[in-house]
């Protein structure tokens, strides 16, 4: 991954996990806030809510990570990096480590 993708990167856009363990974007260019929750994949996917557990075999909070992961990357020209997905997963479990004591 260039730096300079990451630069501009973490100038456009913040993120973090609500209450319910589910990925916030905060873009500040656009000056928009997303929140990758259940309803809001369902609706991307146009999926039904019953239909989400036969048709998505990771947990929903991982699913919501890949997606928010994709639209971060897709609209500069990159597809999945690893990097990303790794420092987001270390917050989420350290978010969660920390709720359990």
């Amino acid at each position: 991954m260039k730096v300079k993708l990451l630069k501009k990167i973490k100038a456009r856009y913040n993120w973090y996990f609500n209450k319910d363990s589910f990925p916030v974007l905060i873009d500040h260019k656009e000056k928009r806030v997303t929140i990758y929750d259940l309803e809001y994949m369902c609706e991307y996917y146009k999926y039904s809510l019953e239909d989400v557990k036969e048709k998505v075999k990771v947990p929903h909070t991982e699913w919501a990570l890949r997606r928010m992961k994709l639209d971060l990357l897709f609209e500069h020209g990159y597809q999945m990096n690893r990097s990303i997905y790794r420092i987001a997963t270390r917050k989420y479990k350290s978010m969660l480590s920390k709720a359990n004591h």
